[in-house]
């Protein structure tokens, strides 16, 4: 007489076997959607958008303290906007675009020196910068994109300022 919980057969024992490889297989198999879903990925080929981003080299609260000293990374500081000069010229025929381009200007914290109408006609808007100041002007273009384009200065462009924006025709206020 077979025990307790021995099994009836050598067929009953098998058929108990299958029943729990297969019982976790499906386990398995909802725990790999689970993981599928949360991360994410959805079969997809990992690309620039889906994979993983890299490790965080600060420690996590979790982790013990380490005795290796963290050295701070440099980081760009942002130019001090007051020691940038600017002329601000209008080379179109709509009247108050240099005035009101230099209050703008002067809000952000720039230095206007000079707001005037430019003698000869301008198609398109430029930052000219004077040797050494391209950061400025592409500075200036990032906060200001509605001024298109930055140049580096020509022979008439005054070099007693930093930049001279001149307003063209394709200048919309932004």
């Amino acid at each position: 007489m077979p025990g307790k919980h021995a099994p009836e057969s050598p067929a009953s024992f098998y058929l108990s076997v299958a029943r729990a490889v297969g019982g976790a297989l499906v386990v398995l198999g909802v725990v790999a959607v689970i993981a599928v879903a949360a991360t994410g990925s959805g079969g997809k080929k990992p690309n620039a958008q889906t994979s993983t981003p890299p490790a965080s080299t600060a420690p996590s609260s979790s982790s013990a303290p380490s005795n290796t000293p963290v050295t701070p990374t440099p980081t760009a500081t942002a130019p001090n906007l007051s020691s940038i000069t600017v002329d601000v010229l209008n080379g179109t025929t709509r009247a108050g675009l240099a005035s009101a381009l230099a209050n703008k200007l002067k809000s952000d914290g720039y230095t206007i020196k000079k707001v005037a109408n430019q003698a000869t006609h301008q198609t398109a808007t430029t930052i000219y910068y004077k040797a050494g100041a391209k950061a400025a002007a592409e500075a200036m273009l990032a906060a200001h994109p509605e001024l298109k384009r930055v140049a580096p200065a020509t022979s008439s462009t005054p070099a007693t300022v930093t930049l001279t924006v001149v307003i063209g025709d394709d200048y919309k206020a932004a």
